[in-house]
């Protein structure tokens, strides 16, 4: 016993021994620290000791973190690897320099110095490469990819620099240059100037207690080595989108802008530049353009002639699935058609980009991207990854080969949404199943009640009254009574009630006692509020904008308590499980109790749209 007493002793006192050791180490280190002994200086390399250990601890980091990592399996694809080619040429030169081509002094003077790819990137896998691009290395002044979210950026540039090793300064300098343009093209921009005022940008990487005042998240910023953006910003975007401005210099990865309305190329490059919608490609560059470059680029773009990104493989049975879902939608999961809000009059009063003639790659990579939530949004509110969320990979692949094989603005000239999508049922047969089903709750006017649980539906259009009937059917639209309903309803019987209640001539609500001031609730649905970044509610409320958009309801002459009701709901904490195709909980969170009484009360003093002129 004494023996074993004896060891325990011995092992505490080697314990404290070691510990009063490391503690004097510790002080020591720090007085050298506090000291100014550490010697930060570039000029003057690491240790033997130093290198090799930072280069083990590199290695064995990213092997263990890249060792999931599944490659895709088109990075031979010679569309990637020019797309990649030109972010190696406009940033990773900078620092790697190129095959057959020297590296930067002021690089060789890093210290830790940055290697030449094509020297060792044959020491790393595809999937080393990718997390190495996409995280960056701390401890050298290797970047992160600018956005974390565009795994299909960076495998791009992955699909090049694994071309390096076997490249020639030859290859290597025809793949980056610059498409010849017309000799006037760099007078349609002007030249980077001044800026008048800052926006404030993207600070997803800002750290508190790393003195966030330190660093300035705004735009216009400056470039990474290369000038090119500000001084002919039109010779630069030609690298990608080439002189045509249809994408299909690379191949259609990047996309076709000679279709697009210059509204929506500039609040495209807007959104890039602040990091509203995300690219590592574009958000460097956007961000180094003013206000009036990109006005010019934008106007520019969208008045070269229109011009389809290219030919795709014909199929017509994967053509005919695309065109379905782009003019019919998903009824089965209450998905609505692409044409619903990418044609005609909504198209452009939403700011959504017209798809026909666009590039099949680039809208499979930018749907798959929304699926996954990664792509990030141009406007205040984006449905897409609502939407994109209910396609499959069959499906995608199907409006791309759609969407590709369409003539540009062909939307223009094909029948009108409303055609297309017009209710076919029976309203006799509605107004059978309206009495069994709907007029218990809803009373037999249509009316909704006083309380305002119930809703006036005699305000609706046709095309609304099926859309919100299949949306509570899929449980899309979450209500458990109204999913008890119509869970059992078919499509002849939801256009059958479709057409009965769209046709019952509008009238106002039942009245209710009334909260808020309909004056103040005016100015808000007008005008909105700017300071808040909130649109009018007018902006889709009115009589047009629901007409053409089958997914917004009318709300003048609507219960006052049950406006107000549902807006205090978008604004709770159980409006976060709604579907993110509905912009409410975003804009009612931003508005205050008062704020949602007063637009309540303005929308229920208002006299219902009239129906005569609308179709369906």
């Amino acid at each position: 016993m004494r023996l074993l007493g004896s060891d325990r002793h011995d092992r505490w006192v080697a314990i404290r021994s070691l510990l009063s050791v490391g503690a004097v180490v510790g002080v020591i280190a720090l007085l050298f620290v506090g000291a100014g002994g550490v010697d930060v200086a570039a000029d003057k390399p690491h240790s033997w000791l130093t290198y090799r250990v930072l280069h083990f601890a590199f290695g064995q980091s990213v092997g263990v973190r890249a060792s999931s990592i599944v490659p895709p399996d088109d990075l031979d694809s010679a569309a990637r690897i020019r797309l990649g080619a030109q972010q190696f040429h406009l940033v990773c030169s900078n620092c790697h320099g190129g095959p057959g081509i020297g590296q930067s002094p002021l690089a060789l003077s890093m210290e830790p110095r940055p290697q030449s790819l094509p020297s060792v990137v044959g020491q790393f896998s595809d999937a080393e490469l990718f997390w190495i691009l996409q995280h960056g290395v701390k401890f050298s002044a290797m970047p992160a990819w600018s956005t974390k979210t565009r795994d299909d950026e960076v495998w791009s540039t992955v699909a090049f620099v694994r071309k390096l090793p076997t490249m020639t300064a030859a290859e290597y300098l025809a793949l980056t240059a610059p498409p010849e343009a017309d000799p006037g093209i760099p007078s349609a921009v002007p030249p980077f100037s001044a800026p008048d005022a800052l926006r404030p940008a993207d600070t997803a990487r800002n750290v508190p207690y790393q003195a966030p005042n330190e660093y300035l998240y705004a735009v216009p910023a400056l470039g990474f080595g290369d000038r090119t953006a500000m001084a002919n910003p039109l010779a630069l975007c030609g690298r990608c989108h080439g002189a045509d401005g249809t994408g299909m210099i690379a191949g259609g990865e990047a996309p076709n802008l000679v279709i697009q309305d210059p509204e929506y190329i500039r609040a495209s490059l807007e959104a890039y530049a602040t990091g509203g919608r995300r690219s590592g490609y574009m958000q460097p560059i956007a961000a180094q353009l003013s206000d009036h470059q990109i006005a010019a680029l934008a106007d520019w773009y969208a008045a070269l002639p229109d011009k389809s990104s290219g030919t795709v493989p014909a199929n017509p049975e994967v053509e005919a699935r695309g065109r379905k879902i782009a003019t019919e939608g998903l009824s089965t999961v209450a998905l609505p058609a692409c044409a619903t809000c990418h044609e005609g009059e909504v198209r452009a009063r939403i700011g959504a980009p017209r798809l026909e003639g666009q590039s099949a790659v680039f809208l499979r990579r930018q749907l798959t991207a929304m699926r996954d939530r990664n792509r990030g949004s141009t406007r205040f509110w984006n449905p897409m990854p609502a939407v994109a969320g209910h396609l499959t990979d069959a499906d995608i692949e199907a409006l791309a080969v759609h969407y590709a094989s369409q003539p540009p603005a062909g939307a223009a000239t094909s029948p009108s949404l409303a055609a297309r999508s017009a209710i076919g049922g029976d309203p006799a047969k509605g107004e059978q199943m309206f009495g069994a089903i709907c007029a218990r709750c809803h009373t037999p006017a249509a009316l909704g009640d006083e309380a305002g649980d119930i809703p006036n539906l005699t305000l609706q259009l046709p095309r609304y009254v099926a859309s919100a009937l299949r949306a509570y059917r899929s449980n899309e639209r979450q209500n458990t009574r109204m999913h008890l309903v119509a869970q059992d309803l078919d499509d002849d019987e939801i256009e059958a009630l479709a057409a009965y209640v769209g046709g019952l001539p509008p009238r106002p609500a039942r009245l209710s006692p009334v909260v808020g001031t309909p004056e103040r609730g005016e100015a808000i649905a007008h005008d909105g509020i700017p300071d808040r970044k909130l649109p009018g509610c007018l902006t889709c409320h009115e009589a047009g904008m629901t007409a053409a958009l089958p997914l917004i309801p009318r709300l003048d002459g609507q219960n006052a308590e049950y406006l107000r009701k549902k807006l205090d709901y978008f604004a709770g904490p159980q409006a976060s499980q709604l579907s993110l195709l509905n912009p409410m909980p975003a804009i009612a969170r931003n508005l205050t109790e008062t704020e949602r009484a007063d637009l309540a009360a303005y929308f229920a003093a208002g006299r219902p749209f009239s129906k005569q002129t609308e179709a369906n």
